[in-house]
């Protein structure tokens, strides 16, 4: 019964579950309960919003300001928001945001062999494609596990190569600027992946880098450095003088010719002295395409050069293009008899304004390296149609491979950096068009400000300068507001923010006018602060984040910094503290508290204060320190809780007074206790000798037997006796002595073990010499085999 009442109990309750399930699911034209139609209302917005709401809120938790891929990153790449990392053996893509950064997606670099090789160039093409170039070749292939990549070997003269360059252009053509210990050329690739066109470096160039490539337009450049012998001098006077110098060089993308005798290279320099070819090298620029410009850091390395200066310089590119345009014209506009006037510039015929021409010089590649004055490409007729610098396939000659424009295009300088040991600039990534950072080869990281009417005789103070972590490969990027690098397995980024910047006043103070940012302190009352801009300041943004109590922004100096209290000296109405800091000078109308007690000020100083305060009983250890006063011109008060230090001096004196109160103390106890010692004692031993002590003495005649005696009235010597007493009381036994004897009694009193008869007597404080004797006298009887008769 019980269990067919359970069955029953069950299909009730599943009968009801089934039913409660159902009113989500009426037909048509069926009216609910409004209780049950809220219920499924909120169901489904509850649904909805969760579905709106989950991904963003994970969207925002997954960013992060640093990822860990647990193998040392070699290069990165940005494109937009997405960046791209690669080390030996993975390519990391993120995407970065104002809240930080996130991996989305991940795959395994090209196989170039047994060994795992560094790539020597490295960019990100599209948000899944990227451009990975190794020694022997370069590859373009996907992002994934899986990926597709397609190869694009060097010639063999170029392999291994020292340096790469590559870019592979909109119309998907891969145009790379290759160097190898011997050679170096521009390669250009066919859809097959092998070479169409090379156009080779004079064999004579020698100290060869490339830092830059890009597309603009219908141009490929490739920005780097050169030695090599400046031409206009050796065709004009013989004299071979070689120059390191900055060179940019432009190819046409539609040149159809097999020595891509498009390419123009062009002289830059970062100074002042446009007739002067200053000698440097490019350590790291960057193409600003949002600004259409090349920013880069250029190093003096002239030998009478003592400076060695770092210079950021920036060259327009509508500018440049002006002038390789002009240096094209030029050539066209010149027949080869005039160019042949060149050799006569230097002996006063003609200025060197007049003779552009002779600046410029044809030349073809490979080992034949004659020094050509330019003229018309192929002799081209000056009167028809100039050629265009793009289309010279149609002529189908060889007349020359290329130009070379000796003399210097002159950059803007933005900012001169000041030279610190052997450190030398890595990487450059521009924060907005007046603000870039520049990372060394130590560690070390600036901002600094990019300023075109700057005075450019003088070093450029850095806005911020921190010291990282020396990083496997020094890289740096800016995106989505905040500043990008690489540190070893890391991916690390900062917001770039007065807060995160600037970590103490002394790094933002008086650079509110020449940071962009416009960054300020904002003291607070309790001996803190933190950095905040102008605009954050005039919003209500300086105030305690915990409190909600208003500071103080400051732009022109910092506030005092309290960091400990001395009790100084103590006497029996005053106290002296000493409050130590930093800044302590610069509030005015100046009044201290210290543990709530007015202070009066006797001594204000840079770094210390010294005041008075009258002596109070109950003082804890710890105190609240309170400061107030005007600020440069603003109201100010702060107040820190600090753990009162006591001088040495202060403490061994209070540990001396100790030290007599417990001497004196012990004195008083000895005098106390002792006597009470001696006293006990010398109680405990008996004193009295007038009273009778009982002695038995046993005698053992011959072994034949003996007899006791005993003595009532006999007193022997104790050690609370005199001698005399002593004396007196063997006078008064020797009578009992002599009995014994006469009657034939051995006596021994001296406990002699040898004798056959002895005496032995026992007495009420008897010294250690009787008992010895009494011993003796029982070892006797055992010998003679007889008790003694007991009186």
């Amino acid at each position: 019964m019980k269990r067919g009442r359970l069955k029953k109990n069950d299909e009730k309750k599943k009968q009801g579950d089934i039913a409660s399930k159902m009113e989500y699911l009426l037909p048509p034209n069926t009216s609910t309960p409004s209780k049950s139609l809220n219920r499924r209302t909120s169901v489904v917005l509850f649904t909805v919003l969760s579905t709106l709401i989950t991904p963003h809120a994970q969207e925002l938790t997954s960013f992060t300001e640093k990822v860990d891929f647990e193998m040392p990153l070699l290069k990165m790449s940005l494109m937009g928001d997405r960046l791209a990392a690669v080390s030996l053996d993975k390519i990391h893509l993120l995407q970065m945001a104002q809240s930080g950064l996130k991996e989305i997606q991940s795959g395994s670099v090209p196989k170039t062999g047994k060994d795992l090789k560094a790539p020597s160039d490295f960019k990100l093409l599209d948000n899944n494609r990227v451009q990975i170039c190794y020694p022997d070749g370069c590859f373009i292939g996907d992002i994934s596990e899986t990926p597709a990549w397609k190869y694009y070997p060097f010639p063999s003269d170029l392999s291994p190569a020292v340096a790469v360059s590559a870019v592979y252009t909109a119309a998907g053509v891969l145009n790379a600027y290759v160097i190898s210990g011997t050679n170096s050329a521009i390669l250009r690739y066919g859809e097959d992946g092998k070479v169409i066109a090379r156009a080779d470096d004079m064999n004579a160039a020698t100290d060869l880098t490339t830092s830059l490539s890009f597309e603009r337009d219908v141009y490929t450049y490739f920005l780097g450095s050169a030695k090599r012998d400046y031409e206009p001098d050796t065709i004009a006077s013989n004299e071979a003088s070689r120059k390191l110098a900055v060179r940019l060089t432009r190819v046409c993308n539609a040149d159809r010719t097999f020595e891509l005798q498009s390419r123009i290279d062009l002289a830059l320099t970062c100074g002042e002295d446009e007739g002067n070819l200053e000698e440097s090298i490019v350590l790291a620029a960057i193409y600003d395409a949002e600004n259409d410009r090349i920013v880069l850091l250029a190093q003096n390395v002239a030998a009478n050069s003592e400076s060695k200066e770092v210079k950021i310089c920036s060259f327009q590119l509508a500018d440049l293009e002006r002038t390789f345009d002009d240096t094209w014209n030029v050539c066209q506009n010149t027949s080869h008899l005039t160019s042949s006037l060149c050799k006569y510039r230097k002996k006063g015929i003609d200025d060197d304004s007049s003779m552009p021409y002779c600046f410029i010089m044809a030349r073809c590649g490979g080992s034949n390296h004659r020094y050509t004055p330019c003229s018309a490409y192929n002799n081209h007729p000056l009167s028809e149609p100039k050629l265009s610098n793009c289309d010279l396939a149609k002529l189908n000659t060889t007349s020359y491979a290329c130009l070379e424009q000796f003399k210097p295009f002159v950059g803007v300088v933005l900012a001169r950096l000041a030279r610190v040991g052997g450190r030398k600039a890595v990487s450059l990534a521009l924060s907005t068009h007046s603000v870039a950072f520049v990372q060394y080869n130590d560690g070390s990281l600036i901002r600094v400000l990019l300023d075109e009417k700057a005075n450019t005789s003088t070093v450029s103070e850095p806005l911020w300068n921190i010291s990282l972590p020396r990083a496997h490969r020094q890289s740096i990027a800016v995106a989505s507001n905040r500043l990008v690098y690489l540190n070893d397995t890391i991916v690390q980024s900062i917001q770039i923010t007065c807060a995160s910047l600037y970590q103490t006043c002394e790094m933002v103070v008086n650079k509110s006018d020449r940071e962009l940012l416009g960054c300020g302190w904002c003291g607070l009352s309790d001996n803190s602060g933190y950095s905040i801009s102008k605009v954050d300041n005039r919003a209500g943004g300086c105030v305690n984040k915990g409190s909600g109590e208003a500071g103080v922004f400051l732009v022109s100096a910092c506030p005092p910094h309290i960091n400990q209290i001395v009790q100084k000296s103590v006497n029996s109405e005053h106290i002296v503290w000493e409050i130590t800091g930093t800044r302590l000078d610069t509030m005015t109308f100046l009044s201290v508290k210290v543990c709530g007690q007015e202070c009066i000020v006797t001594t204000e100083a840079k770094e210390r204060i010294i005041c008075v305060t009258s002596k109070r009983k109950g003082m804890s250890s710890n105190c609240m320190v309170t400061l107030k006063g005007r600020l440069f011109d603003q109201e100010f008060f702060m107040k820190k809780s600090l753990r009162i230090s006591i001088p040495t001096m202060q403490q061994e004196n209070s540990s001396s007074v100790w030290a007599v109160f417990v001497v004196i103390g012990f004195l008083v106890v000895t005098c106390l206790i002792v006597p009470c010692f001696f006293r006990r004692r010398f109680s405990n031993r008996p004193t009295d000798a007038s009273k009778p002590q009982h002695v038995r003495c046993s005698s053992i005649e011959n072994g034949r037997g003996g007899s006791t005696n005993s003595f009532a009235e006999t007193k022997l010597s104790t050690p609370d006796n005199s001698m005399a007493t002593g004396k007196d009381q063997l006078n008064e036994q020797k009578p009992f002595l002599n009995a014994n004897k006469k009657r034939g009694t051995n006596q021994s009193t001296g406990g002699s073990t040898g004798s056959d008869d002895g005496e032995h007597c026992v007495g009420n404080g008897s010294s250690v010499r009787h008992r010895k004797s009494a011993k003796l006298l029982k070892k006797a009887r055992r010998r003679a085999g007889k008790r003694p008769k007991t009186i």
